[in-house]
């Protein structure tokens, strides 16, 4: 029996393709596109392509917490996501998602977290530091797109435009 692409089964019946998604988020970006490997990510709106996870991080974006503004991209989205097979599903397809950054009150003490499967990092040396958070985080599942606001623990609804 065939089965039909899920992305074709959904633009088919009214939905939206990968290729309209991709071009909705980009207009969103107003700050561009930014590497999955990024660090000191500044606070703005923007795309970035699922890749290969690298960095570390301290603390969490998730939550009503703050990750240390030096932490890696790739790692603020891990722990932004609904899931870990949501991440993970990120990550094998490769998808473009957008992700707005806004900077925080700087912290003393960020917590370790584990989430996601990646315990992020403590840190504490008594100086405050800049802190940022992840407020809005639209992802495409493979047939529709989902958007959520990680700093609040927001669960995610379907992303209609």
């Amino acid at each position: 029996m065939f089965l039909p692409n899920p992305g074709i089964l959904a633009a088919g019946l009214g939905g939206k393709t990968y290729a309209e998604f991709q071009a909705r988020i980009a207009t969103l970006a107003t700050s561009g596109s930014a590497s999955w490997a990024g660090v000191n990510i500044a606070a703005g709106a923007w795309t970035t392509a699922a890749a290969a996870v690298v960095g570390i991080m301290y603390d969490t974006p998730w939550n009503s917490s703050y990750e240390a503004a030096s932490s890696r991209l790739a790692r603020i989205v891990q722990h932004a996501l609904p899931s870990q097979a949501a991440f993970d599903d990120q990550v094998a397809n490769g998808y473009q998602m957008f992700v707005r950054i806004q900077d925080a009150a700087d912290k003393i003490n960020f917590v370790s977290v584990n989430r996601n499967g990646y315990a992020s990092l403590s840190f504490n040396d008594g100086s405050p530091y800049p802190a940022r958070t992840c407020t809005e985080l639209i992802r495409w599942d493979g047939s529709q797109a989902w958007q959520s606001n990680p700093s609040i623990g927001g669960s995610e609804t379907l992303y209609t435009w």
